[in-house]
């Protein structure tokens, strides 16, 4: 019975905020968007957004949150047209690493099979055992079963395994994660600075102990004094109406430190885009390291392989003297999106 009455509440709630764009000829549905308070997956429908409104400007634009699509008398009740087009908002959730969104992927693609499907810029996130290959095995026969998909990976090893697993589906590209396309939306070259902020993982991909946070901390602190400790992830559910509010907290809150310390990938984006002095921590999988590969240039961010050395690369750190720019790099993208905008 509660299920049943969440269920009427999500189809209220979508048609209430999109019912405007639900009644219009061209539109794209944006899925696996996020109701929790991870900001980086909420940077990355920011993203999106911002992508489409450019380069898919014909199209109005709806919502598919997670929970909608995990609710099989929604998706039943779900009315599609030919001419939909379908994104799914780029993240680490293609792969068996978190079923929830996974699942809410797999089911977006058998649902708009028939349509043309883009996957935003995703890891590679399967597990390397027999449950992940198997896994890998079926997704690949639903891509190719799809009238019309491209997919993204967001770094070079993603891009790799995929074409090493993935052997008969041929529609995979390269580009950067999406958040990095949210550069120089606002202006961060005349802010106050003072102290450090962390910004450290507690969930299943963390890789730094205990020991070596202390280790970090102890020596940031003889410099900074001031030392903060914070997250991406927020309590509280993210809607719609607030998203953009709670990034635009986040940066505001980051952009006042004169470093970030952090072994996650969108704190280490975030402290790019606010032009914020960033060591970035490895995690227990490739998806902060292949993504460091896009501003691997960029003065201000450096990666930390090992850890024994943070004191020496503490001490190398500078300031924003150069601004590398990633937007080139989505040009394969947006000529997909523009070609769909046209026809």
């Amino acid at each position: 019975m509660k299920e049943k009455i969440l269920s009427i509440i999500r189809n209220i709630e979508y048609k209430k905020e999109n019912s405007f764009e639900l009644s219009k000829s061209k539109r794209v549905f944006i899925a696996c968007v996020q109701n929790h308070g991870n900001l980086g997956d909420q940077a990355l429908t920011l993203a999106a957004k911002k992508m489409l409104s450019t380069y898919l400007s014909n199209y109005y634009q709806v919502e598919l949150t997670v929970s909608n699509l995990l609710d099989k008398k929604f998706l039943d009740s779900l009315e599609i047209r030919a001419s939909d087009v379908v994104i799914i908002q780029g993240g680490g959730f293609l792969g068996n690493l978190w079923m929830d969104i996974y699942t809410a992927l797999i089911n977006t693609i058998n649902v708009f099979k028939n349509n043309q499907i883009i996957i935003f810029p995703q890891s590679y996130s399967f597990t390397k055992d027999e449950n992940g290959d198997s896994e890998a095995l079926k997704v690949e026969k639903l891509f190719l079963s799809c009238k019309k998909i491209e997919v993204f990976m967001r770094d070079k090893i993603s891009y790799d395994l995929m074409r090493e697993h993935f052997r008969k589906f041929k529609n995979v590209h390269l580009c950067p994660d999406s958040v990095f396309y949210l550069k120089d939306d606002q202006d961060y070259s005349n802010v106050d600075r003072n102290g450090a902020l962390f910004l450290l993982r507690s969930d299943k991909e963390r890789k730094i102990t205990d020991a070596a946070t202390t280790l970090i901390r102890d020596t940031v602190s003889r410099k900074y004094g001031n030392i903060k400790y914070s997250d991406t992830v927020i309590k509280g559910r993210i809607t719609k109406k607030n998203r953009s509010h709670k990034v635009a907290e986040k940066l505001k809150q980051i952009s006042s430190y004169n470093i970030v310390i952090t072994d996650r990938l969108h704190g280490m984006i975030f402290a790019y885009l606010t032009n914020t002095k960033c060591i970035v921590l490895p995690n227990n999988n490739h998806k902060i390291k292949g993504a460091y590969e896009w501003v691997k240039d960029c003065s201000y961010v450096s990666f930390l392989e090992d850890i024994s050395n943070f004191a020496n690369l503490f001490d190398s750190v500078t300031d924003n003297d150069n601004n590398i720019l990633v937007n080139d790099k989505y040009n394969e993208l947006f000529l997909i999106l523009e070609k769909i905008n046209n026809d």
